[in-house]
């Protein structure tokens, strides 16, 4: 489905446009998405506005989770990558390896679940073995305006 969201995108010319497509891709991509099994529970979030969308897909397995995250954010560029990373109590820790302008890149990720929704947290960062990393996980700050709903 990521590929598909990026063709697509890729395709159309008014930045108007392109979001607006690409939230009812995302929504559509998520609705009904969460299955339990024998290979963990699978969950799809998102985050939407008439300029912003940010899809997280994610399959936990006890305390590991593995999944893609797409961000599609008003006058930057596009990125989409996976994510491998641990369930701490209620937040979620990953590196998201992302693809940018035709760079591939590692940072830190973390996600606080809070009422059955993700809100992305932020904090300073280190580069430490060619990932940019947390300085201080206990120093993040919550970005309440986006939250990612399930």
């Amino acid at each position: 489905m990521l590929e598909n969201i990026t063709t697509f995108t890729l395709g159309l010319v008014r930045p108007g446009i392109v979001v607006l497509n690409i939230t009812s891709l995302l929504a559509t991509s998520c609705t009904g998405n969460r299955t339990e099994g024998t290979e963990g529970t699978t969950t799809c979030y998102t985050y939407a506005t008439e300029n912003d969308s940010i899809m997280l897909h994610v399959n936990r397995k006890g305390n590991a989770v593995e999944g893609e995250l797409i961000y599609f954010l008003y006058e930057k560029d596009m990125n989409k990558g996976t994510i491998n990373g641990v369930m701490e109590d209620d937040t979620l820790f990953a590196d998201y390896t992302f693809s940018s302008e035709g760079v591939t890149s590692v940072r830190e990720v973390a996600f606080v679940r809070r009422n059955g929704d993700l809100v992305e947290a932020f904090g300073e960062v280190e580069e430490q073995n060619g990932k940019f990393v947390f300085s201080d996980r206990s120093m993040l700050t919550l970005n309440e305006n986006v939250v990612l709903r399930e």
